[in-house]
């Protein structure tokens, strides 16, 4: 029996919750506490008492009363490292929710106290413990696709202006000076970025690395970050990758995700447009042959099962590492270092939906969309109001060299 520790049950952390009490019914873990920094609501305080789990308001607190294998931390972004780290140094095992943490710096620390304990770090990825992506992954490992030309995802999903009122939604730091670094792309959309270069990784526990970066942003919302992105990157290995993403969309103009990844011997897509290829992954061959994935959406809380096998078996690796999960990272890292602060839209083309509560941008979703469509960023396309950041490099980045010496 595993005992484990929940670090956020509230809002999203709720769907953490359950998934733990339906493993928990099943007598594959026991909770030990939750912790969370407010008095929970009605409903899950019930809960709490029913199957007799304390509530601790920090983490410290709950290890000067107990101990845990694993530590789920289901936090905001400035607290992931800080909380990975003191998980560890106190014997626990982690499997920390995306992304990995707000800068390379915070992930090397990471990296520093997993090495020191011994102990594993899984980041919650689902995409990439799905079975649908596993089976991708293997087939690209083992050579089937052949190399890797040019991959292109986009996500366009609405978010309200509630959404921007929580402490940390597109906060550069959080007002106690704790770097957050939310966008787009750093939370919401950033499962479609990582998934990129853990797919074209050379063997199962790998992902490949961005070298160069140049990046477009943008802000509608009355935030300190940004809300909409473009992004090129090129990685160590020397495959190009282009990636859109916007929060500043009508509700009706939801796209997403959307994927192509382009290899020597066939084209993978993926769709959520209706249909029947609706959220499905398929491999795409010039003789005509289709093989079929499935869906990646089949249970978004296998991470939680893959890693108690990895907790459960010595030498059982993680299937996203901090090592997979660093790519994100460097790139979040690149975008801030391409574009210093985020170009505002034309306040001519920013208009308010008052039913829906949402921010949006004229013609944005039909920009985007025909970005992806060639393969270029707006200011590539010449769009007016489209101004591209700097090109980065980030072979200087200490976490690029220390990543790159591991996988030499």
């Amino acid at each position: 029996m595993i005992d484990v520790v929940l670090v956020g049950i509230e809002g999203y952390a709720s769907s953490h919750f359950e998934a733990f009490l339906k493993r928990a019914k099943q007598g594959k873990v026991r909770i030990v506490g939750v912790v969370n920094p407010y008095s929970p609501k009605k409903e899950t305080l019930n809960k709490l008492q029913e199957f007799n789990i304390p509530h601790f308001k920090t983490l410290e607190s709950f290890y000067q009363n107990g101990r845990a294998d694993l530590v789920n931390i289901a936090s905001p972004i400035q607290f992931h490292c800080e909380q990975t780290c003191l998980a560890l140094s106190n014997g626990s095992h982690v499997l920390c929710e995306k992304p990995l943490a707000a800068t390379t710096v915070e992930v090397m620390e990471m990296m520093n106290y997993r090495d020191k304990t011994n102990l594993k770090v899984g980041i919650g990825y689902q995409w990439i413990y799905s079975s649908a992506f596993q089976q991708l992954k293997m087939d690209f490992v083992n050579g089937k696709f052949g190399k890797p030309k040019r991959l292109k995802s986009i996500v366009l999903w609405p978010r309200p202006e509630k959404y921007f009122h929580r402490s940390w939604a597109g906060k550069i730091k959080d007002d106690t000076g704790r770097w957050v670094l939310d966008s787009v792309t750093a939370n919401a959309t950033a499962h479609f970025l990582q998934n990129m270069f853990y797919i074209i990784g050379k063997s199962m526990n790998e992902s490949q690395l961005p070298l160069k970066l140049v990046a477009e942003s943008y802000r509608a919302n009355h935030i300190e970050n940004y809300d909409t992105s473009a992004i090129r990157t090129i990685t160590d290995e020397g495959v190009e990758i282009l990636f859109l993403a916007s929060h500043a969309i009508q509700k009706n103009e939801v796209f997403g995700p959307e994927f192509e990844y382009e290899f020597e011997n066939a084209v993978v897509k993926f769709t959520s447009v209706a249909g029947e290829d609706q959220n499905l992954i398929k491999a795409y061959y010039s003789d005509g042959t289709v093989d079929n994935y499935g869906s990646p959406f089949a249970d978004d809380f296998l991470k939680i099962d893959h890693m108690l096998a990895a907790i459960n078996v010595k030498n059982k690796t993680v299937d996203c590492s901090i090592e997979v999960a660093s790519s994100h990272t460097l790139c979040i890292s690149g975008i801030q270092q391409s574009v210093p602060s985020p170009v505002n839209f034309p306040k001519e083309k920013v208009h308010f939906d008052s039913i829906e509560q949402i921010v949006w941008v004229d013609q944005l979703s039909d920009v985007l969309k025909h970005s992806y469509k060639k393969w270029k960023m707006p200011h590539e396309l010449k769009v007016n109001w489209a101004i591209s950041g700097e090109v980065v490099s980030l072979e200087r980045n200490e976490l690029y060299r220390i990543l790159k010496n591991e996988s030499t």
